[in-house]
C-alpha cells in the first residue's frame, strides 16, 4: 500500500534585515500623505499643519505600539488575521479581518496604479489600458522574483522619495527663518482656540501614516523578526512623523498660504515657483512614489494571502 507523504510547509526565506524593513515601512507611509494630503491638512489648520501632522504621529503611535507588541508575540506572515484568531480564537473573523486587508490592498494598489497612468502620460503615446496592464505585469514580476528583489526595489523608491523630500527641504531652508520672523508663532505652544483646527487637521494627517502595519506582513522573512519587526515600525513612524512636519514647514515657506492650501500636489507647485527645480525631476520622483505604493500593496496582499492559508 502506496503511503501518503505529509504535506511539508516551504517556509520564506529571512532575507530581510532591520535596514530593508525599516525604508519599506518608511516607503509604505510616505507617498499620498507627503505628495498629495498636505495641502488638505494646511486647508485645516493653517500655519499650525506641522502641529497637526504631529498630532497625528502620536495617535498613530498608540496603534503602532500595539503592532509592535502583537508582531513580537505572533510573527507570522498573516498580521492581523493571526492576531484575531490568536486572541479571539474565531477562524470566522480571522477570515474576514484578513479578506478585507487584501480587498483593500487590491482597491488601493488599483487605484495607484490609476494615478500613475497621469503622470506618466506626458511620456508616452501607448493607450491607458496598455500603460496600466505593463505596469501592473512590471511590479508583479517583481514580487514574484523574490522578497529581496520586490523590497530591494521598494527601498531604492523609497530613498528615491526621500531625496526628493531632501531637495524641497534644501530650497526652503534659507526662507524657513522668513516664515518664523513672520509668523513667530508656528514655534510656540498654539493658543487654545486654535487646538480644534489643529485636530482637525490631524484627522487628516492621520490617513498619512496608514501603512506602518503592512510590516509586520512581513514577519516571516525577516531576521530576528521578534526583535527587529518592533524595531522598524518605531523607526518608521519617527522618521515620517519628522518628515512630515520639516516638510510642511518648507512648503509654507515656498508657498503663498492660499497657492498651498489649494494645491493637490504641493511638490509641483514649488517647482513651478522654483526656477532651479525640474519639473520632470519632480514628475520623477512623484511616479517613483507612486510605483512603491503599488508595489507595497502587491507585496501585502500575496503575504496575507500565504500567511492565512498556513494559518
Amino acid at each position: 500500500m502506496a503511503m501518503i507523504t505529509p504535506k511539508v510547509k516551504t517556509p520564506l526565506a529571512r532575507r530581510l534585515s532591520l535596514s530593508l524593513l525599516t525604508l519599506y515601512g518608511i516607503g509604505t507611509i510616505l507617498g499620498a500623505g507627503i505628495y498629495v494630503l498636505a495641502g488638505k491638512v494646511a486647508a485645516e489648520s493653517g500655519i499650525y499643519t506641522h502641529f497637526s501632522f504631529i498630532l497625528a504621529a502620536i495617535i498613530v503611535s498608540f496603534s503602532a505600539h500595539a503592532y509592535a507588541k502583537l508582531s513580537r508575540q505572533f510573527p507570522v506572515s498573516a498580521g492581523e488575521a493571526a492576531y484575531v484568531q490568536n486572541i479571539l480564537h474565531s477562524k470566522l473573523l480571522a477570515s474576514l479581518v484578513g479578506w478585507a486587508i487584501v480587498f483593500t490592498g487590491v482597491v488601493s494598489s488599483a487605484t495607484i496604479t490609476k494615478g500613475f497612468v497621469y503622470y506618466i502620460a506626458p511620456y508616452t503615446s501607448l493607450p491607458t489600458s496598455v500603460v496600466i496592464i505593463l505596469f501592473v505585469i512590471f511590479l508583479t514580476s517583481l514580487a514574484i522574483a523574490g522578497v529581496a528583489q520586490a523590497v530591494g526595489f521598494a527601498a531604492i523608491f523609497t530613498i528615491v522619495e526621500v531625496i526628493g523630500i531632501g531637495i524641497i527641504i534644501w530650497f526652503a531652508a534659507p526662507e524657513i527663518p522668513n516664515l518664523i520672523q513672520k509668523n513667530p508663532e508656528i514655534l510656540s505652544i498654539p493658543p487654545i482656540e486654535s487646538f480644534a483646527s489643529i485636530t482637525f487637521g490631524a484627522f487628516l494627517a492621520f490617513y498619512a501614516f496608514i501603512g506602518f502595519e503592512d510590516i509586520v506582513n512581513m514577519a516571516e522573512e525577516t531576521k530576528n523578526p521578534k526583535k527587529n519587526l518592533p524595531r522598524a515600525i518605531y523607526i518608521s513612524l519617527i522618521v515620517t512623523a519628522l518628515l512630515y512636519a520639516v516638510t510642511a514647514l518648507s512648503f509654507m515657506a515656498l508657498l503663498p498660504m492660499d497657492v498651498f492650501i489649494d494645491s493637490d500636489a504641493p511638490f509641483a507647485e514649488v517647482a513651478r515657483n522654483q526656477h532651479h527645480l525640474s519639473l520632470g525631476l519632480i514628475s520623477f520622483i512623484s511616479i517613483a512614489a507612486i510605483s512603491n505604493g503599488a508595489l507595497i500593496q502587491i507585496i501585502m496582499g500575496s503575504r496575507v494571502l500565504y500567511g492565512m492559508a498556513s494559518q
